[in-house]
This record gives C-alpha cells, sequence and structure tokens, in this order.
C-alpha cells in the first residue's frame, strides 16, 4: 500500500466503531462454526488463516489502525503458529508473546505445529503457551519431532489446566505424546467434546501403551482416532463413548493372530443410544466384528466399513438389532457375496439414500466376487417390483471395482432410466463407475461393451452427475459411437464427469 494511500484511508474521516467493522469482515475464520453441538460441525481445515487475514497486517497501514487493531482482543483470539528454525531465529517467541496477550482473557484457539526434534528449542515456546492453556477452547497439535534422547529434560504440561477446552486436534508420533500429551490427557478436560488422533504411532513395547483418554471418552460427541495399539480393543473404545454422535476409528494391527479378533466374552451388549455415524477400519475384519456384535445403535444413519476379506454375517444382527434409520452405507476393500449383500439392503431398503461399494480383487476366485450384479438390479427396477422395488430413496451409487458388463450392460441403463420416471423412486443424482479388474479386459467380447448409453441418458438427465473410470471407459466403450459433445466432456480427464446441462460441456 502506498504512502498516499496509507494517509487517505486512515481513520480521521471514520467512527472507530466502523473501522473495527472492516477489520472483522477482513477475517476468513469463524470459531462459532467450531459447535461441536451444532448438527453441521466439520473439523475446521489444516490451515485455519492465511498471513492476509493476519491481525499484524492491519497495524503496518497507519499508527490509527494498529492502536484499533490492538485495543480488540478478539481480533487475536486465533493463533496459528509454526515453530521452525526460521521462525526461532527471527525472534518469533516475543513476537508469539505479543500476539497472545493482546486477546486479553478472551477464550482463544492455539494451533501449534512442529517438527523439532530438540525439546531445548521448543521449550520456550511451550511454557509460554501453558500460561495461556486456561483459555484454551480449540487446541491443535501437530508434532513430529521423533524419538527423543535419553536424559532430556522437557517441560511437562501442567495437568488441569484445559477448563474450558472443547476440541482437541492431535497428529504425532508416541515419542512427541510422551513428551508434550500425557499429562493433558492425564489431567481433567471437564468440557472436552471432539477429540482427533490423527496418528497414533508408537513401540509397542513402551510402557505408556495405553489409550490415553480412556477417562474422557463418556463426554465426546466426536471422536477420530488412529491407533495400533495391542492393549486397545475397539470394543470398549465405543462402550465407553456413551454420548458420542460420530465415531470413527482407524486401528492398524498387522498379524495372523488378530485374523480372528479378540477375546470379548467379558463384554455385556450395550446401547450407543445418540450415535449417528460409524466408521471402521481394520486390517482383519475380526476386530469390527467384536465391535458390532454386542453394540445396538438405534439412531445410526452412517455406516462405513472399511477393511479386507471379510463377510458381511455380523452387520446383519447388528442391522436387525439396532432397528435404525440407516441413510449411507460404504463397504470397502472387502469381498462381499451378493447373497450377504442383498440381506443387508433388504433390511435398509426403505432408509438408504447413499450406497458405496468397493471390492477387493486377487484373494477370492472370480466367481465369489459378484457383490453388485444383474440380481440387484432387477430388484431395483420399479417397473418390475413397484411399490417393493429395492432401495427406492437410493439417489447416490459409486461402484468401484465392479464387474465391467453389469455397468456396462444396456439393463442398467434401463434401471437408471426407470427410476427416473417412476413415481415409487427416487431420480439418482450421482453416480460412479469405477474397475480396476485389469484381467478382464482381455475376456471374450470385452471390447463389445458400450458405455455410450449411461452417458447419454446421463446428458439427458440435468440432474445427473456422473463419473467413468479411464478403464473403463477408454478400453472398453466405442468412443466412434459419441459425439462431438461427448467426446469433448470425455476425453482428457483422469475421472470423466457429466453433469450439469449440455450446454455447459464447454467450460467444464
Amino acid at each position: 500500500m502506498s504512502t498516499e494511500l496509507q494517509h487517505s484511508v486512515a481513520g480521521h474521516h471514520l467512527p472507530p466503531e466502523l473501522w473495527l467493522t472492516v477489520f472483522f469482515l477482513t477475517k476468513n475464520w469463524d470459531d462459532s462454526d467450531w459447535d461441536v453441538d451444532a448438527p453441521s460441525f466439520t473439523w475446521p481445515p489444516n490451515s485455519v488463516a492465511t498471513p492476509e487475514q493476519c491481525p499484524l497486517l492491519l497495524g503496518r497501514v497507519c499508527r490509527e489502525w494498529r492502536n484499533l487493531s490492538i485495543s480488540c482482543g478478539s481480533l487475536w483470539t486465533l493463533v496459528e503458529y509454526n515453530i521452525t528454525e526460521n521462525s526461532i531465529s527471527r525472534g518469533g517467541l516475543e513476537g508469539l508473546e505479543q500476539f497472545l496477550s493482546r486477546s486479553g482473557s478472551l477464550p482463544i484457539c492455539l494451533i501449534i505445529e512442529t517438527h523439532l526434534s530438540d525439546p531445548e528449542r521448543i521449550n520456550p515456546f511451550m511454557e509460554l503457551y501453558y500460561r495461556h492453556f486456561h483459555r484454551v477452547k480449540f487446541l491443535r497439535l501437530s508434532l513430529g519431532g521423533g524419538i527423543l534422547e535419553q536424559g532430556v529434560s522437557v517441560i511437562p504440561f501442567p495437568r488441569n489446566q484445559l477448563p474450558v477446552c472443547r476440541i482437541i486436534d492431535t497428529s504425532f508420533r508416541f515419542e512427541d505424546y510422551s513428551r508434550w500429551l500425557a499429562p493433558v490427557f492425564a489431567g481433567d478436560l471437564p468440557a472436552l467434546r471432539a477429540l482427533r488422533m490423527q496418528e497414533f504411532v508408537h513401540h509397542f513395547e513402551s510402557q505408556d501403551s495405553r489409550m490415553p483418554v480412556a477417562q474422557h471418552l463418556q463426554n465426546l460427541i466426536f471422536l477420530d482416532a488412529v491407533a495400533n495399539n495391542f492393549d486397545i480393543r475397539p470394543v470398549d473404545v465405543l462402550q465407553r463413548c456413551t454420548n458420542v454422535r460420530h465415531f470413527t476409528m482407524y486401528f492398524r494391527l498387522f498379524g495372523a493372530q488378530w485374523g480372528e479378533g479378540m477375546d470379548i466374552s467379558d463384554v455385556a451388549p450395550f446401547v450407543v443410544p445418540n450415535l449417528q455415524s460409524l466408521s471402521l477400519r481394520a486390517a482383519f475384519h475380526g476386530l469390527w466384528r467384536d465391535v458390532l456384535a454386542p453394540a445396538t445403535c438405534p439412531a445410526l444413519e452412517e455406516l462405513t466399513m472399511i477393511g479386507r476379506v471379510w463377510q458381511l454375517s455380523p452387520v446383519l444382527p447388528f442391522l436387525e438389532r439396532s432397528q435404525c434409520p440407516l441413510r449411507k452405507l460404504n463397504l470397502s476393500g472387502s469381498n462381499v457375496p451378493t447373497a450377504d449383500l442383498l440381506q443387508v439392503l433388504h433390511l435398509v431398503t426403505g432408509t438408504l439414500e447413499r450406497l458405496q461399494l468397493s471390492r477387493l480383487y486377487g484373494s477370492q476366485k472370480a466367481d465369489d466376487r459378484d457383490g453388485f450384479n444383474d440380481n440387484i438390479l432387477d430388484l431395483m427396477d420399479p417397473q418390475l417390483h413397484g411399490t417393493n422395488v429395492l432401495l427406492p430413496r437410493l439417489d447416490y451409487l459409486e461402484l468401484e471395482a465392479i464387474n465391467p458388463s453389469t455397468a456396462a450392460d444396456g439393463r442398467f441403463v434401463e434401471v437408471v432410466r426407470a427410476r427416473t420416471t417412476t413415481s415409487n423412486t427416487v431420480p439418482f443424482k450421482h453416480i460412479t463407475l469405477v474397475s480396476y479388474d485389469v484381467d478382464s479386459f482381455a475376456s471374450p467380447g470385452f471390447h463389445m461393451l458400450d458405455f455410450s448409453g449411461i452417458v447419454q441418458l446421463a446428458m439427458e438427465d440435468k440432474q445427473l452427475s456422473l463419473v467413468i473410470n479411464p478403464n473403463l471407459w477408454t478400453a472398453r466403450s466405442r468412443l466412434a459411437d459419441l459425439t462431438s459433445d461427448e467426446h469433448r466432456l470425455c476425453g482428457a480427464r483422469m475421472f470423466y464427469r457429466l453433469n450439469q446441462r449440455p450446454e455447459r460441456l464447454d467450460r467444464q
């Protein structure tokens, strides 16, 4: 900003209140959006504010702006800082202390990132942060320093110093947890409602290998945890989360001894009354079977199961017992037999709106991995089954690693079209077709498969978004049959998308 412009916009001619309103409009973040009690809560983005929105820039325009911005503590309540060698050498500690002081006694959102491994470099910053922990309402820690040398002293977190903190978002290696986080979770966190542990990697022989937040699970509404801990049974974690609405757990255990799960004979049946979204991921299906076997979730709306080869038999009694209004179902990385899949779909046929299926190739014979096939398509046809049609409310379908002939068959197009024109079903809004089954490229007649029908249908239907994987498209379609609009639309992308109106294709 030029000198002339700086003087012309100085706050001589406008009241301070108006300038403060302008200052607030420069913020691109609003911590009121991070209300974990709101149904629309989502985790704050990795980078909340950009340097251009930093209130420090306001003070560089003119003295009046600087004085006004310093006088408004709410402009300084987001503290986002990366502790690096560069920031240390530039005197970042003193600047950070000034920044923190300008928010006064207001609650703050504190975001700390560092990949330094020398505690003596980090200690002064952490000591400064500790003095403000009593007013932190959102804490994000991204730590990747690595292994701590023996005998190196660190400053431990003060216990019981986060009385108003509602959200903790962490990413760390276990050595960093031992250094910086253990005393936090060992203390009292009465306001904690949302916890995300994006990494929890540590050595199994560590003495402190228990999940660190067991005493805080009861009050959590959101839990998103990654763990590879032999001392943790996922079913115990879910059982303790009596008030949880969204539960995500990625359990990274490998080894043949875990293929059949854990001993849960001591776990009594339990109910998680408010759980709406359940996402489970593990290398072996036995671990998730152990979670579903004793649990009942009557409010469940979204279920995601990600794992290796497993059957759907544990899911059936869970859904029958829960009688939940399931709207979204995602089965990924699994070989699901058609018979099992059909039983599950029949249980949720009246409520399911979104279905995502991704199978795992290479571990079963081709004839054992039908999954979504023509039999299911027939049951979804309202012209054949009328009011008894399967999944009448389904409007989002994603089929990954599907049987190519099913996706390219004219029957698929017929069913999609029929569900668009009948009053018994909801029209499709989105369809994704993906295949990685390269072996079938050489199968007899595969070159005759034609996707032009589903492409043309998507172009006619202004509401349908279609995504086709290039393996399916370029290897199997008769591209010569496509119109110039279809060529232009589908010829230059990794995933080919059709959506909105045909006349918009040139702009996509």
